[in-house]
């Protein structure tokens, strides 16, 4: 079998992808990963899982060893794009796709649900149907990739069919199993 480093040297090409998750715990870090795999395989790449953690505590260790391995792709998912984390990204001049996050400040491709577009219509869906007491489970105040964009959309489609935000209605969490199942 060619040794995949030496075939790297000369060909310039690792066919390596990066993946950074905050966790690999959840379903849709499950699929996620699951369709990358997939995909991956059928172009014969190999793919490097970096759990980041929720707080992102190592991602700039996982941006390290990714750069050390001249990996072709990143895919940089469920996090916030930080200055430092672009910056290091773009030196490496590896080709990057950012999924379930957005970065306003670099142009970096992106595939993402408008959180507080789909939160607004699915309230909007319930008003329309005649409830009135609507509740929402969503991540929290600080979460500006999901959780607070989730919440503005909510309050504001009641706002615009009158309906007072009851903020007992509200129940935050992280969008993992265990929280949603207390916040129910």
């Amino acid at each position: 079998r060619p040794n995949a480093i030496a075939r790297g040297l000369v060909n310039k090409k690792t066919n390596t992808i990066g993946v950074l998750l905050p966790s690999v715990s959840s379903k849709f870090a499950a699929e996620l990963l699951r369709g990358i795999e997939n995909r991956a395989h059928t172009l014969e790449h190999s793919v490097i899982v970096c759990n980041t953690r929720n707080d992102g505590t190592r991602t700039m260790e996982y941006l390290q060893v990714l750069a050390e391995k001249q990996v072709e792709g990143i895919i940089f998912a469920s996090e916030w794009m930080k200055d430092i984390y672009a910056e290091n990204i773009i030196a490496m001049h590896a080709q990057v796709v950012l999924v379930a996050t957005i970065s306003y400040k670099y142009q970096i491709p992106y595939v993402k649900v408008d959180d507080k577009q789909a939160a607004y219509c699915a309230t909007q869906y319930l008003i329309e149907k005649s409830h009135r007491k609507i509740g929402l489970i969503s991540g929290g105040t600080k979460d500006r990739i999901a959780g607070l964009p989730r919440i503005e959309g909510y309050r504001q489609a009641l706002a615009d069919y009158d309906i007072p935000t009851v903020e007992r209605r509200i129940a935050y969490g992280d969008f993992l199993y265990a929280s949603g199942y207390r916040s129910m």
